[in-house]
């Protein structure tokens, strides 16, 4: 997966595959203090046919509880189909660290710099472990 950096976050660019067997990508800020996997709006989510899991509660990064929609969708990620879960937000579509879990991110933090991401399950000696190099 690659991505780009702009003056203010990382964006990384998922390709999805929607319930009709069609692919989109949808471009999204990677969020650190999201804890989930991807968080959408709900028209992308529709787009998509994301199946609808229920609702579910989460607090926004200023600690303000809210309840909103959860959702099931395929992404391709290292080439395969991966299933996620979503929220359904109001703001840009975010992705958070859950999705990256047990991968190594690697960006150069300039503008117009560019990322990468890598399978860490044989280079890491810690789970969940996030290595940001450059």
């Amino acid at each position: 997966m690659t991505g780009r950096v702009t003056a203010v976050d990382i964006r990384l660019e998922l390709r999805v595959l929607a319930a009709n067997s069609t692919t989109h990508t949808v471009e999204v800020v990677l969020d650190t203090g999201f804890e989930g996997e991807l968080a959408l709006p709900r028209s992308v989510l529709a787009t998509f046919g994301a199946a609808s899991r229920g609702a579910a509660g989460f607090n926004l990064a200023d600690g303000t509880p809210v309840m909103g929609g959860l959702y099931s969708l395929v992404i391709e990620w290292d080439g395969l189909p991966r299933v996620v879960e979503a929220i359904d937000i109001a703001s840009e579509p975010l992705a958070g660290l859950e999705l990256i879990r047990n991968h190594r991110l690697e960006a150069d933090i300039v503008v117009g710099g560019s990322g990468d991401h890598h399978d860490t399950a044989d280079s890491l000696s810690r789970p969940g472990a996030l290595a940001a190099a450059r």
